[in-house]
């Protein structure tokens, strides 16, 4: 396009060195020298028009992910609490009331666990951060080895703190990932 402006104004200073350019070219070559102006302007105004928008796409779309992810930590973390209540109520039940529970309602409670630790599985794969997963991944293992195994009290304590440790940790990871997304 530069390269058609200066040879429309090379031909026009031509015909001036000659003095025998018509007023009427003149007038055509003014009228094609604003249109290739505004052609130039409106190219470079679209162009600029093209990046704001697409800038303003990925905003509103870093927005939109920053809250699915909060909104997805913060279910993660009721459900990990849910979760945790429903292992440790489920070996309390077993080491104390062994005797009075039928199989019926130990199946029953382990299930209502399986479906809570289901349900996070479905959260954990909505989270972007790895670290989140893997710690649920640790957490998992431990809880697994709780309800597999009956335990006494003694071991139930320890594997409380154990697990309350994990927990602890594990929050903290949540919380931390969740100030990123009200960041910016």
């Amino acid at each position: 396009m530069d390269l058609l402006i200066i040879s429309i104004l090379r031909i026009g200073y031509e015909q001036l060195e000659e003095n025998s350019m018509e007023p009427a070219a003149w007038g055509i070559l003014g009228t094609l020298i604003g249109a290739l102006a505004s052609i130039g302007t409106t190219f470079i105004n679209n162009g600029h028009n093209s990046r704001i928008s697409k800038e303003e796409r990925e905003e509103k779309l870093r927005i939109e992910s920053n809250a699915f992810q909060r909104e997805t930590l913060l279910r993660l973390l009721d459900e990990i609490d849910e979760f945790t209540v429903l292992v440790i109520e489920f070996h309390i039940l077993d080491i104390h009331q062994k005797d009075q529970i039928d199989g019926d309602k130990r199946h029953d409670m382990f299930m209502k666990s399986v479906r809570k630790r289901d349900a996070i599985y479905l959260l954990i794969q909505r989270v972007l951060n790895d670290e989140i997963r893997e710690g649920f991944s640790n957490i998992n293992t431990q809880f697994k080895t709780l309800l597999r195994h009956k335990i006494g009290i003694p071991e139930l304590k320890k594997n409380v703190e154990i697990h309350q440790d994990m927990i602890r940790d594990f929050v903290l990871l949540i919380g931390e990932a969740l100030r990123e997304t009200y960041s910016d």
